[in-house]
């Protein structure tokens, strides 16, 4: 029975290390060919002739060899950061976001975005959103446990939704074996102003809080109006306070 179980592994071992070999390598040449869509996407412009269709090939290309490369097995023990359109991810690393701008013209700056996590069997997955519901470009990610002390994922974004507006995302995820579940999402719009907060959020304490003024809204004294208000997570969602 040893005999054959030498033997056995003489002959699996091999070939466990040459698909591992095999994977790491495609995740090699797949970064090589992102970093030259990278460069690619930063040069194009939607006002070339052709170039709107350029750019929506190639942003093709991106989502789906990101996609590839993020599900493979060893992808969870590869540093995200290394990769292109890397944004940022967890403290526990079971979470990272890859999004870049469409750049498909207009002053709407639209971000694409890949969300990456490990499941609870420990399988990579990956999945883009829907531009239609998340077109904020996160980069701040933090972990939050539930009343069952399961780990959701806080995450804080923004884009740009005219040449003087700006909107703010804030989104709570659950993570499943093959999806992701939206517990909370909040969002405010507003033209820029370096006097406004947006949206922040205090760890210690567990609030998010959000200020900015209406657009085209004054009081009787002629002063702007501000929005103000709280969110605290209550291990569940986030309920309004004020």
């Amino acid at each position: 029975m040893r005999k054959i179980i030498i033997v056995c592994l003489s002959i699996i071992t091999p070939l466990i290390l040459f698909s591992q070999n095999k994977n790491n390598q495609t995740i090699a040449s797949a970064i090589k060919i992102l970093k030259i869509h990278e460069s690619s996407l930063e040069q194009l412009s939607p006002f070339d002739e052709g170039g709107m269709e350029k750019i929506d090939r190639l942003n093709r290309k991106v989502s789906e060899k990101l996609l590839e490369i993020l599900q493979l097995p060893e992808i969870i023990d590869f540093p995200k950061d290394s990769i292109p359109f890397f944004k940022g991810q967890s403290a526990d690393q079971n979470f990272a976001v890859f999004s870049w701008i469409e750049n498909l013209g207009g002053s709407f700056k639209m971000a694409i975005n890949i969300f990456y996590w490990k499941n609870l069997q420990g399988q990579p997955m990956a999945k883009e959103m829907d531009m239609e519901e998340e077109v904020a470009s996160y980069s701040k990610i933090i972990e939050l446990k539930n009343n069952t002390q399961e780990t959701l994922y806080f995450l804080i974004g923004g884009g740009v939704s005219c040449n003087t507006c700006r909107f703010e995302k804030a989104l709570l995820l659950k993570t499943g074996e093959t999806g992701l579940q939206e517990v909370f999402s909040f969002q405010i719009d507003y033209r820029f102003n370096t006097d406004i907060l947006g949206l922040s959020f205090d760890e210690e304490n567990q609030i998010l809080t959000y200020e900015y003024i209406e657009e085209e809204c004054e009081d009787e004294e002629g002063v702007n109006c501000w929005i103000r208000g709280k969110f605290k997570f209550n291990e569940i969602t986030f309920e309004e306070i004020e």
